[in-house]
C-alpha cells in the first residue's frame, strides 16, 4: 500500500478528524481557523501506519505553516545526514591514523632490533576494518 493509499484509509480519515477536532480546527502555529488544515506527522517510524502514532506525534497546521514545517524538517534531516557523513569521515581518518601509527611503531621497533643485531619482526597481516559505530 502506497503512502497516498494509506492516507485514504478510513482509519487515517478517522484519526485525522479526531486530531482536527481536538485542535478546534485551528492551526497550532498561526492560530488561523479559516485556512485549509493539514495534519502533520512530527516523526515517522518504520512499519508504523499513519494512524498508529500517539497524539503527541501529530500537529495541526494550515497549508502555509505545514509547508514551512516540512522545509524545516527537510533541512534538519539534511544536517543529520551531513553529520553522519562527517562522523564516517572522522572514523575513516581515525582508522587510517591508527594504522599509520601502528606501522610507524612497528618500523621503529624493528630499527631498535636492527641496532641490537636482531632479526626484524614481520609486520602483522592487515587488521580487519574498524568495528566503530559508523563503519
Amino acid at each position: 500500500m502506497t503512502y497516498s493509499e494509506k492516507l485514504k484509509d478510513p482509519r487515517w480519515q478517522k484519526k485525522r478528524l479526531e486530531l482536527l477536532e481536538a485542535a478546534n480546527w485551528t492551526c497550532e502555529n498561526c492560530q488561523q481557523k479559516t485556512k485549509t488544515l493539514h495534519v502533520h506527522h512530527k516523526l515517522y517510524l518504520r512499519n508504523t501506519m499513519p494512524w498508529d502514532y500517539p497524539d503527541w506525534a501529530y500537529a495541526v497546521f494550515c497549508e502555509e505553516c505545514h509547508s514551512y514545517e516540512q522545509t524545516r524538517m527537510e533541512k534538519a534531516h539534511s544536517l543529520i545526514a551531513l553529520h553522519g557523513d562527517l562522523m564516517l569521515a572522522c572514523e575513516v581518518l581515525f582508522d587510517h591514523e591508527r594504522k599509520m601509527r601502528s606501522i610507524l611503531i612497528h618500523n621503529f621497533l624493528n630499527t631498535l632490533r636492527a641496532v641490537d643485531g636482531e632479526q626484524p619482526i614481520p609486520f602483522p597481516s592487515p587488521t580487519p576494518p574498524s568495528s566503530g559505530r559508523y563503519l
